[in-house]
Order: C-alpha cells, then sequence, then structure tokens
C-alpha cells in the first residue's frame, strides 16, 4: 500500500512562530491546511517528518511504498498528478535544484536511520507553472487569492449550492454556501473573487464580505462585521470588526471592533475589544520583520505587513500594535502604547515592559483555552510546548 509522508525544510524556521509547535503543513491558507490540500489530491492518509520536539504529535509511518512531498509545497491537481506517477526512487526538483516530492522505498529508510548513504535519485525538472512554495510570510499574503480561487474549483457543488441567498441566486456569482451554514442578511461581493461559507458557519446580519474569501467550519462573524478579501480562516473562529488581506488559524477569536490587516493570527488566540494594527508605515517604506534565524530585522520587501502572531496569545481591550510586529506562541500582551515590535514567546506585559510568563501558568490558560473549545490538552502537547518554552528562553534573558 501507497504511504503519503510530508517533511519539513528550511522554511520551518522561516515561518517562527507559528511553527514553534507544528510542521509547516499543518498551517491553514484558504480551504483547509496544507496538509489537507495534499490528502485531498493524493487520496493518501498523511504522516510527518518534522522536529524532534514535534515528532511525539506528529509521528512518522513508513510503509514499504512512500510519496514524499515537500511541507511548504502548495498542491495543485496537476502536481499531484505527476507525484503519483513517480517511480521508485524518481523525485521531483525545482528550477534550483531543491527537492519537491519523490518517491521512496522502505529500505530508503533504513539507510538513513543507520546513516548509510541512500540510493541514488533520478531527479526530474517540475515545471514551474503547476506548483507554488512558500518560503516567507510574504507568501502566504502573495498566494492566498490564487489558493482561495483554486479551492473553489474543487468544492462539491452538490454541497455548496443549495443554501445560496435568493437575492443572488439569478446572478452569476462565485458563491459557494454550505448547506449547513446560516447566512443573516448580509452583503456578500464576489466581483474580486470567490466567497466560500463552509459548514456550521453562522454570518450575521450587516456583515459585508469582499472576495476571494473563505470562511472555516464552525466559524461565527458578528454582526456587522466588514472583511476585504484575499481573507481566509480556519475552523471554530470568531471574526468581527475591521479585517483585510488576512489569515487566521483554527479556534481564534477577534470577535469586536478594531482593524487587523496583512496579517497571520496563530491558533487559540483572542484578541481583546479594540485590538489593532498598523500595516503601513507613514513614511511608506518597506516593512522590516523580526528574523528567528538571523536574530535581527529583515527587510520583508513589502510596503504592508501587520501582525504575524504566534498560537496561544491574548491582548487586552485596546492593545495597538506597530506595523510588522512578531508576536511569539503564548503571549499576554497588555498596557498603553505601542508594544515592541519583536516580543518572545512566553511573555508577559506591553510597553511598560515584560516578565516572563512562567511555563506551569502558560501551560494551564493554554489548557483552559482549549477546554473553552471543548478540545483537551494531551501530555504530548504539554511536553512540545515546553520543549518550546526551552528553546526561547533566551529571548526572554532581560525579563524578571
Amino acid at each position: 500500500m501507497s504511504n503519503l509522508i510530508i517533511y519539513d525544510d528550511d522554511t520551518w524556521s522561516s515561518l517562527l512562530p507559528l511553527t514553534f509547535n507544528k510542521p509547516v503543513c499543518e498551517i491553514y491558507i484558504g480551504k483547509g491546511t496544507i496538509r489537507e490540500k495534499w490528502e485531498s489530491l493524493m487520496g493518501l492518509k498523511a504522516s510527518y517528518i518534522t522536529q524532534d520536539h514535534l515528532a511525539g504529535l506528529y509521528p512518522l509511518t513508513i510503509e514499504k511504498d512512500n510519496y514524499l512531498v515537500n511541507g511548504s509545497t502548495l498542491p495543485t491537481k496537476q502536481l499531484a498528478e505527476q507525484v503519483s506517477k513517480l517511480r521508485s526512487n524518481e523525485a521531483l526538483m525545482d528550477s534550483e535544484g531543491e527537492l519537491i516530492a519523490a518517491r521512496f522505498p522502505e529500505h530508503q529508510f533504513d539507510l538513513l536511520s543507520s546513516d548509510q548513504p541512500i540510493d541514488e535519485l533520478n531527479g526530474m525538472p517540475i515545471s514551474p507553472n503547476i506548483f507554488t512554495k512558500i518560503n516567507s510570510f510574504g507568501d502566504f499574503m502573495e498566494l492566498l487569492d490564487e489558493t482561495i480561487q483554486g479551492d473553489s474549483t474543487y468544492l462539491d457543488l452538490e454541497q455548496y449550492s443549495q443554501n445560496i441567498p435568493d437575492s443572488y441566486k439569478s446572478q452569476n456569482v462565485s458563491l459557494y454556501v454550505h448547506e449547513q451554514a446560516i447566512i443573516d442578511p448580509c452583503y456578500l461581493d464576489t466581483r474580486t473573487g470567490p466567497i466560500i461559507i463552509d459548514a456550521g458557519v453562522q454570518i450575521m446580519a450587516g456583515s459585508v464580505i469582499k472576495g476571494p474569501c473563505y470562511i472555516g467550519k464552525n466559524s461565527v462573524v458578528k454582526m456587522s462585521s466588514i472583511i476585504y478579501g484575499p481573507f481566509s480562516s480556519g475552523p471554530f473562529c470568531v471574526l468581527g470588526g475591521e479585517i483585510k488581506s488576512s489569515l487566521f488559524q483554527a479556534y481564534s477569536n477577534k470577535g469586536h471592533f478594531g482593524y487587523i490587516g496583512n496579517s497571520i493570527i496563530g491558533s487559540f488566540c483572542n484578541l481583546g475589544a479594540g485590538t489593532s494594527a498598523s500595516n503601513l508605515k507613514n513614511t511608506l517604506t518597506r516593512v522590516h520583520l523580526w528574523d528567528y534565524q538571523a536574530e535581527k530585522f529583515v527587510d520583508s520587501g513589502r510596503l504592508k505587513f501587520g501582525l504575524i502572531m504566534g498560537d496561544f496569545c491574548k491582548t487586552a481591550i485596546h492593545t495597538a500594535f506597530n506595523t510588522g510586529t512578531i508576536v511569539g506562541m503564548s503571549c499576554n500582551i497588555y498596557s498603553k502604547g505601542f508594544p515592541r515590535k519583536f516580543i518572545p514567546s512566553f511573555s508577559w506585559g506591553g510597553s511598560s515592559g515584560y516578565i516572563k510568563y512562567e511555563l506551569e501558568k502558560a501551560l494551564s490558560v493554554a489548557s483552559s483555552t482549549k477546554g473553552l473549545k471543548g478540545l483537551e490538552m494531551t501530555e504530548s502537547e504539554k511536553n512540545m510546548i515546553a520543549a518550546v518554552y526551552k528553546m526561547t528562553e533566551k529571548f526572554r534573558s532581560s525579563y524578571k
């Protein structure tokens, strides 16, 4: 039986803090995670090759016949077809010779585990127009539009065309509403791209959504919300206020007024009422972002960049983030004025200063946060978070 393995390359460290607690393929973009897209197109269940501290949560399964795919590569139907046609020990390479996918027999893994050279692969070039690879936060912003466009072509129209509001049925619009979604009177603008509203979603009255946009399963768009595409959310999100050109991961809340633009918000985050993030400098110069590898701010090459926030973060009411702020994992941000533009993981505070968010307290709050969503934090997850705490300790060395 064939087996699908999704592996992390160096992109994992380029996408910190979003990837501290997950492989790259577990990031939501458009309808589902990168892994879910690969599983759907390949018709196979995936396992992982990722960082050591993540292996307990994201294990590796090896079979006699294995397809390996790069977890930072967004699949298309054409790419998945080429991967499926690979023979044993064949590989697809991009124009720079980087591995995108391969087919490995079991004994290749035996060689790797014993530190022996593997059998030579027959590398074949792959056309750049059938795949896209994510290497940075900016790539998520650039690729979100076409990802949602592509996701709309894979929908089961039996499920996504029976619940269209009457006012849209006579129009030639790219509106896809799951039969289990609830749409109150609102304005849905598909002139700039499709809008996909998934199962269990509720769009409350007075909301305005401009495509391309994907609202993840069981999410709620609060009354009179304004969402400008491209935008996508993971499942079980609460969305309110004004949001533009952003990605929300799963189980995160922005239920009140405030502006978030050109941003990526991690999972299990809660943005207090009035929380906003600037996405454009008054000097109209390019935004610099904290780089975990270089341990300094690096030119993003973009004029617009808002907030990158890791998982399990919370903000107090009226928190204001400066352009291009990076917030690590498991932070609690409050106080008047702009917080610093790089906030290390497990930080507690704001513009007036920071203290360490002690591990036991952070674990307790994270566990309670999952509990509110009907989920339980496992011992493996606690061990992983403890490992991230240790990995990031140097960035908190000046704290109390």
